[in-house]
């Protein structure tokens, strides 16, 4: 019987087999008179029919009624949904199904979903929590990790246990960070943009309005790579053009990236853990503009491989808990080798990167949470000192998190390796520099912070 593994998470569904990826299916719905659109067509019409689109049902899975005639619920339109992937795989016979299920899923959806497929010809074999098969993709350290999961309308934000088991941890919404709401902030932006260089509104004609936000992704793409773009859209016959920068994009994302991070760091004070945050997300994530830079220095993007987190759910398919009438779902696996060596499958180690002082000359200081001071003001100080002709008396921090050292506050004129600081994470061989003074960053071996 053919084997096929389909993921809800995120805010697209995926559909693979043991070969690859097969396709993507974003999750929007059109209702018509008496028929139903689904995926990209009906994305593509959302803002022409407002009122008969609907893109949250797979993210909020129940069976809140919906106002229309032929379609009751929002898991009516889930199963229509399921009945459209089995069309696209031309499936004639019941199949074997693997599924990657949203890690804000409780039992009651779990349930409804098992009971929509049960109608289908799919027949559900096992299902593993999205944030577990996050953690099979990658090699652990000693870290903080969560998996991001960015969804329609929210982002689920989940921590994954590392240990000798790779388990599910604390699982938690930042509501109003989901990719319909960046994409609206993304419209409004570009619609300034519009209106305040050609007068043009094209918020203001249902076409208009489709055409502009079919075209949001591929500007975000060109906005990630170029310092400018020129964004054209057709209306009744007529062109019309904008400028937007790159600039002008990463404010608009700026307060995504500090909700995140915001969150984040309170999810990990929660559970009273100072370790760096291993952040695994979405390539669309990742590849947005300065989403490295602007989140908190402490955080860590790790973008998952898609082809890798598919073979893993192939691999480990033995640890999958077995579909029963109790709707078992997988939310942890063991990291003990499953060929029964007894090894454990990742090994957890220490960053050997990290710096412990800095050289001046031919004496090392130690850089364990400190200020560098300003040698020409403060020529008492015997701690790690800078000289500037600046008229701060601390130029900057050195400050550990786990076991990863970060640049804080550096005044602009500190440089690090003749580039100015963002708050990044500096390591063995980085060099501090104003005003002609320097230091470079070394480890000694057998200290620790």
């Amino acid at each position: 019987m053919a084997l096929y593994v389909i993921d809800l998470s995120t805010f697209q569904i995926s559909v693979g087999d043991i070969s690859g990826w097969r396709f993507k299916s974003q999750h929007y719905a059109l209702l018509n008179k008496d028929t139903i659109e689904l995926g990209a067509e009906a994305k593509s019409k959302a803002k022409l029919y407002p009122t008969e689109s609907f893109n949250a049902y797979w993210e909020n899975l129940s069976t809140e009624p919906i106002n229309h005639s032929y379609q009751r619920h929002y898991v009516d339109l889930a199963y229509a949904h399921l009945l459209h992937l089995s069309e696209r795989l031309r499936l004639k016979v019941r199949s074997d199904l693997l599924v990657i299920v949203p890690c804000h899923y409780d039992r009651t959806q779990i349930a409804l979903f098992l009971g929509i497929a049960k109608h289908t010809l799919f027949n559900v074999i096992g299902m593993i929590d999205a944030a577990v098969v996050a953690g099979m993709s990658a090699t652990p350290t000693s870290n903080f990790f969560v998996y991001l999961d960015i969804q329609s309308q929210q982002a689920v934000a989940t921590h994954v246990d590392i240990n000798t088991k790779l388990s599910r941890g604390m699982v938690s919404q930042i509501p109003g960070v989901g990719i319909q709401n960046i994409f609206d902030k993304l419209a409004n932006v570009i619609t300034d943009a519009f209106i305040s260089q050609c007068r043009f509104n094209p918020q203001h004609n249902a076409e208009s309005e489709q055409q502009l936000y079919n075209k949001i992704s591929a500007w975000i793409e060109c906005l990630a790579s170029e310092p400018t773009a020129i964004l054209t859209l057709e209306h009744s016959g007529s062109n019309y053009s904008a400028k937007l920068s790159q600039a002008q994009l990463i404010d608009a994302l700026r307060e995504y990236y500090k909700k995140i991070s915001s969150h984040l760091l309170s999810l990990r004070t929660n559970v009273e853990n100072e370790l760096p945050i291993v952040l695994f997300v979405d390539a669309w994530f990742s590849d947005l503009p300065a989403a490295k830079d602007h989140l908190d220095p402490c955080i860590e993007l790790r973008t998952i491989d898609q082809e890798a987190r598919l073979k893993s759910i192939f691999s480990r398919k033995s640890d999958i808990k077995e579909c029963d009438a109790e709707a078992e779902l997988t939310t942890e696996i063991s990291l003990i080798d499953p060929k029964g060596t007894g090894e454990i499958v990742y090994e957890i180690g220490e960053p050997e990167n990290s710096p412990t002082h800095a050289l001046i000359g031919n004496q090392a200081f130690s850089i364990c949470d400190v200020e560098i001071a300003n040698r020409r003001l403060m020529p008492e100080s015997s701690n790690f000192s800078l000289t500037s002709k600046c008229s701060s008396k601390i130029l900057g921090r050195l400050v550990f998190s786990g076991k990863k050292l970060f640049a804080k506050d550096f005044i602009p004129e500190l440089l690090v390796n003749d580039n100015t600081s963002t708050n990044s994470e500096l390591v063995v061989g980085d060099i501090l520099s104003i005003d002609g003074s320097f230091a470079r960053l070394i480890r000694v071996k057998d200290v620790e912070h």
